[in-house]
């Protein structure tokens, strides 16, 4: 069992992700925005094994990014965006370990989430389908 952070800021989409992990066997912690993961981090709570970044909402800039990289360390990170995130943040260079551009099933992520996962020594579980993350 991974224990994962997830950032997202719609609701909807943040239950439906949880959800969808917990059932592969993942403990999820699920913030709305990136200054509370900010702040967990930096308080030294319980170290995810993955964290999961949705930047749609979250008006982040690379600044924030590179916040986010530096409390993180080596944890690895999912980075989930739109085009036009995609367009605006330089994101090619920051070593997110997945990037995922909407629009894009919940399963897929969870699947992603299974292979960055893969090999590390409290991973396990499969994705199924989901619903579709496309903003």
């Amino acid at each position: 069992m991974a224990y994962i952070l997830l950032i997202e800021k719609k609701w909807v989409t943040q239950a439906l992700i949880k959800a969808q992990l917990e059932e592969a066997g993942d403990e999820v912690l699920a913030v709305q925005g990136l200054e509370e993961a900010l702040i967990l981090l930096r308080a030294g709570w319980r170290k995810p094994d993955l964290v999961i970044f949705d930047t749609f909402g979250q008006g982040c800039d690379d600044q924030a990014l590179d916040d986010l990289c530096e409390m993180a360390g080596d944890i690895p990170i999912i980075l989930c965006t739109g085009p036009y995130d995609r367009a605006r943040l330089t994101l090619e260079t920051r070593g997110f370990v997945a990037l995922l551009v909407r629009p894009f099933t919940i399963g897929e992520l969870a699947e992603r989430v299974q292979e960055v996962l893969r090999g590390r020594p409290n991973s396990r579980g499969t994705a199924g389908a989901g619903c579709r993350c496309g903003r």
